[in-house]
């Protein structure tokens, strides 16, 4: 067995490994290596995409955990309803 066949075989047995991002105690969501890319995953473990880095992962990661803004301000929230 060659080099490589060694190399090949014993990364397909190994468990990949989810990274939490967290946010204080809270994990806001996950990154998985992909080589060299990183896959990012909210606290549900749904895919937020492959990012060509980390920090960009993590953005994706900690928008996916933001709370959900209004479109309307309070001050035009009125007005739109009626």
């Amino acid at each position: 067995m060659s080099a490589s066949e060694t190399w090949i075989s014993s990364e397909s047995t190994e468990t990949p490994r989810l990274i939490p991002v967290m946010n204080g105690g809270a994990c806001d969501g996950f990154l998985l290596s992909r080589g060299v890319r990183v896959e990012a995953f909210d606290k549900d473990e749904n895919s937020l995409g492959v990012f060509p880095d980390a920090p960009g992962a993590v953005a994706a990661v900690r928008k996916s955990a933001a709370p959900a803004h209004s479109r309307f301000g309070g001050s035009t929230a009125p007005r739109v309803l009626r």
